[in-house]
């Protein structure tokens, strides 16, 4: 049975608020961040890097993955609850919350490197537009994300999610869009790189995001958005 998700907490974006930050378990969806109970550290959030230590630091809730697959990106990979989804599967989920491109290239050999990977799900690109990146500086990112890993990992393949449409950023898909041929074409011309689109299918008949792929806030995928995105993804990993 598929329950739809709950809403995203604001505070929930860089699990922080003003009281601190919060380490929140890979997997768990929008509603277990609000919990009273949650573990707390004892320094604010100042940077990206001090968001993603305190998550991917900690040997209680490192998995060993080497040589398997590693989902990496921004909100839309950290609220995917691989062990849901996969099941039976060890895939390791590295995303971070309001991350761009550029944030995953800074912080690559926590979130990639050091598992060795054969296989890197990314998504990311949707902040970046966000924040008034133009196309191509995102394709440009992206392309550099995947130069950083096959210095050390020569081999490993890179799936790229296409940036999707969404409620919230409509606005801003003509951009997405043009992000989306742009590494398309850069995947194109390198084996190791694939681009899943994603994008066209979750246009609906009236030729808008379709609303039951995503939570309240517009933006954000829902329960059935994970298990869309997972049928499109899953066959690149068997």
């Amino acid at each position: 049975m598929v329950t739809s998700a709950p809403q995203h907490h604001p505070e929930d974006r860089y699990g922080c608020n003003a009281n601190g930050c919060y380490l929140l378990p890979f997997g768990m969806r929008h509603k277990y961040a609000l919990e009273s109970n949650r573990p707390r550290l004892t320094d604010k959030c100042r940077s990206m890097g001090n968001r993603i230590n305190p998550l991917f630091g900690s040997k209680s809730i490192e998995l060993v993955c080497e040589r398997s697959v590693v989902f990496v990106g921004s909100s839309s990979i950290r609220f995917w609850d691989l062990n849901a989804w996969f099941p039976g599967k060890t895939y390791l989920n590295r995303g971070f919350d309001g991350s761009q491109i550029s944030d995953s290239i800074a912080n690559i050999d926590l979130l990639v490197v050091k598992h060795q990977p054969r296989i890197v799900v990314f998504y990311a690109g949707d902040n970046d537009i966000a924040a008034g990146k133009t196309a191509e500086r995102v394709a440009s990112d992206f392309v550099a994300l995947a130069k950083r890993v096959h210095a050390t990992l020569t081999q490993t393949k890179i799936l790229f999610i296409a940036i999707k449409p969404s409620i919230a950023r409509w606005n801003l898909y003509s951009r997405m869009t043009a992000a989306n041929e742009l590494i398309s074409n850069a995947c194109n011309v390198d084996g190791r790189l694939t681009y899943i689109d994603v994008a066209t299918p979750m246009i609906g008949q009236e030729g808008m995001p379709n609303p039951d792929l995503f939570v309240s806030d517009g933006l954000h995928l829902s329960a059935s958005g994970d298990g869309f995105w997972t049928q499109l993804v899953k066959p690149y990993l068997d």
